[in-house]
């Protein structure tokens, strides 16, 4: 692993939307989502909020002509399944089905059906914190561990992971697992996790502590 200070977090790395579920019993692709105000693309004042207005202007009809919007759902998965892929069950127009979810989706991801559409809300990780396909952990370690140096166990997604702590280990340093982030939706590739270490200061001593702490610090 790589070690870093603050300046391992300027910037995360996004992923690219665009690609197909493979798979899927019915063709799909990916969307970032984002709307288009189509107000701005031909003025609001006078002028056409939708761009079928300028079809009925011209050649009439009204709006019996128009595309029929394709239903949208909004599917809540965890943070792992968002990691690891997932499936999951739709009920649309009586019929049953399965949407696959991939590796590596992300808050505001569109899968296009021909059917419908799915987006997904991705419920937050009480342990990890996203950065595009880079993962963040606040891991906690003893004041002594980090003076002494030794081992530490700590979470990533795949599963608990012994890491070397460094003797003299500062508060707030960072130390780069490559690979061990999350899946790129269009390749094999992974992002990076990311490992920040909060020093545990002891709040409750007892006296033979603290004497032994004043002899610590007489030594410096």
């Amino acid at each position: 692993y790589d070690q870093f200070g603050h300046a391992a977090f300027g910037g995360g790395t996004g992923f690219n939307p665009n690609g197909s579920a493979s798979g899927n019993p019915f063709s799909s692709y990916y969307s970032t989502g984002g709307n288009i105000n189509f107000e701005d693309l031909f003025g609001g004042q006078g002028g056409f909020s939708d761009p079928f207005d300028i079809f009925s202007a011209f050649f009439g009809g009204g709006t019996q002509g128009r595309r029929q919007a394709k239903p949208h759902y909004s599917l809540k998965i965890e943070f792992m399944e968002a990691a690891n892929g997932t499936e999951k069950t739709i009920v649309h127009q009586g019929k049953q089905y399965t949407v696959k979810v991939p590796a590596g989706i992300d808050e505001g991801n569109r899968i296009r059906y021909d059917a419908f559409d799915v987006s997904f809300e991705i419920r937050n990780s009480p342990i990890f914190k996203r950065e595009g396909n880079d993962v963040i952990v606040n891991h906690e370690i003893p004041l002594t561990l980090a003076i002494l140096g030794g081992e530490t166990v700590v979470p990533t997604l795949s599963g608990d992971l012994k890491v070397r702590v460094g003797s003299g280990t500062q508060p707030e340093t960072v130390i780069r697992l490559s690979g061990k982030g999350i899946k790129h939706l269009q390749s094999s590739r992974h992002g990076d996790l990311y490992i920040r270490y909060v020093i545990k200061i002891p709040t409750r001593l007892s006296g033979q502590q603290k004497n032994l702490l004043r002899e610590f610090e007489e030594l410096f």
